[in-house]
């Protein structure tokens, strides 16, 4: 009687007597040798641990052995049919310039997990080398930069030698000014707003209005030593008024895509006055990213007044909630979405009230720009958009209040002998935020989406070339600091 090559089943012979009990021979090895495929953990499906039996809960992606008695886990083994596995640890983390990247480190510890949290700020922090002296000049000086990604604003630290510029400014190659700030002074930061254009080169400089100031510089290794990098820009060069780019670096020592302290505030300027009024008046904001929520404060010369609100531009109440009083603050809670514009207005109730106004400068000095959100006019009941601003000082987003997002790829090395991908599963937390998996593939031309969807545990992975190797990209995001989306299990599995 012949046997199969692998497993060893039995195979009648053509005429053979009493054929049947080979064939049930081969059932009964069939208990073992088949993979058991359900939802949630063995015992409480009623599946008997047979020797040698295997099971995988498609839920989890964890793997069961039996041993006669009970059902054990194991993530990897080298019997039965050939399938491996390999599990996300926190002991795997590695950070690079472009994310976070998790290298495989042969364990089963199950108690890892990657979050958000695990890619911090320094990542998105690019540093020149400190000054290593100063000269007295006049025009522009500073440094080329490059964004990696699109861009709506980068934090400019001024060096530490540097001192007595009036001026920071964000500047094409050809030198036209696109925005500008007053000089936040030695070692301090301050935020310039532009829409700029990933792989495309700008230069961030300070000057002092045509007279002369002190700026510090770095010379000697930065020319071998550019470029200095971080997640989302580049320092690729310094720059100097005669030279677009230059193997010195000059009066700025820091680019960043960090939030400074007081960037997710939108300050307008002090009441000027007041008056009696009766109606909803306030300022008109526009929100850059997708908000839950947004903290107003009253101006200092309203009183009076009774609420609060959100509406949209034809005046619809959004939410509204009791006003706090003048120079406190409130929390209007409702989806806001990027680009679009909302008013942020106070009343009372029909009645008359006293609201602070700002006059004459405002209508030059709008829009009065934050991280997240920008006051781009004031309002009254008749006009949608004015040039004075009433009643609102100040409008602030918070971290919690702003959609955070990270993006971290998991990746092992090829494995050595592979007939078939077999599946791919994942375990994750995502209360309050979302956790998205997506497979991508390397057929030796570079590592590109298996397909543009995320995937569900379990999924099966045999329609992939076995010539190829996989690997996967987690998509966190969250808009409440207290949420905590994270991976805990990732398993490829092939048959070798």
């Amino acid at each position: 009687m012949a046997e199969t090559p692998n497993h060893g089943y039995n195979v009648p012979e053509e005429g053979e007597k009493n054929w049947h009990e080979p064939l049930n021979d081969n059932v009964e090895a069939f208990e073992v040798d088949i993979e058991i495929r359900d939802e949630g953990e063995p015992g409480d499906n009623g599946y008997d641990p047979t020797a040698g039996s295997k099971y995988l809960d498609t839920a989890s992606g964890t793997v069961y052995l039996g041993d006669g008695s009970d059902w054990e886990e194991a993530f990897s083994f080298d019997t039965g049919n050939g399938t491996s596995g390999e599990i996300l640890t926190d002991t795997a983390y590695t950070f690079s310039e472009s994310g976070v990247t998790v290298e495989h480190q042969n364990t089963q510890v199950v108690s890892g997990r990657l979050g958000i949290a695990d890619i911090p700020d320094e990542e998105k922090v690019a540093t020149r080398p400190s000054d290593t002296g100063s000269m007295t000049e006049v025009g522009k000086y500073g440094l080329v930069i490059e964004p990696k990604v699109d861009l709506e604003w980068v934090t400019v630290q001024v060096s530490e030698n540097t001192s007595g510029e009036s001026t920071v400014y964000l500047t094409d190659r050809a030198r036209n000014v696109l925005t500008s700030e007053p000089s936040p002074g030695t070692g301090n930061s301050t935020v310039l707003h532009y829409s700029m254009s990933a792989g495309t080169e700008y230069r961030v400089v300070v000057d002092n209005g045509g007279d002369e100031y002190s700026l510090g510089r770095r010379t000697g290794i930065d020319s071998p030593d550019f470029p200095f990098t971080s997640e989302e820009v580049d320092i690729v060069a310094g720059t100097t008024p005669s030279s677009t780019q230059y193997t010195r670096a000059y009066a700025i020592s820091e680019v960043s895509t960090v939030v400074p302290s007081d960037g997710r505030v939108a300050s307008r300027p002090s009441d000027t006055t007041s008056m009696t009024e009766v109606g909803k008046y306030g300022l008109v904001i526009e929100s850059k990213v997708d908000l839950r929520a947004i903290g107003v404060t009253v101006s200092e010369n309203t009183s009076g007044e009774s609420t609060v609100y959100l509406t949209d531009l034809a005046r619809n109440v959004l939410t509204s909630e009791p006003s706090p009083g003048a120079g406190n603050s409130t929390t209007l809670y409702y989806p806001m979405s990027a680009g679009t514009e909302y008013r942020v207005v106070v009343d009372n109730g029909g009645d008359e009230y006293s609201l602070g106004r700002r006059g004459g400068i405002d209508n030059t000095d709008f829009p009065f720009r934050a991280i997240d959100v920008d006051i781009v006019g004031g309002t009254t009941p008749s006009a949608t958009q004015f040039t004075v601003a009433y009643a609102i000082s100040e409008v602030e987003t918070f971290p919690w209040g702003t959609k955070e997002s990270a993006t971290a790829t998991v990746e092992w090395d090829e494995p050595s002998s592979i007939s078939q991908w077999e599946s791919a599963t994942f375990q994750h937390g995502a209360a309050g935020g979302t956790v998205e998996v997506f497979v991508e593939v390397d057929d030796g031309n570079g590592w590109e989406d298996w397909q543009p969807e995320s995937i569900a545990p379990g999924t099966n992975l045999s329609a992939i070339s076995p010539d190829a190797n996989v690997r996967f990209r987690l998509e966190l995001s969250r808009f409440a600091s207290g949420d905590n989306p994270y991976a805990t299990l990732l398993t490829r599995q092939w048959r070798s």
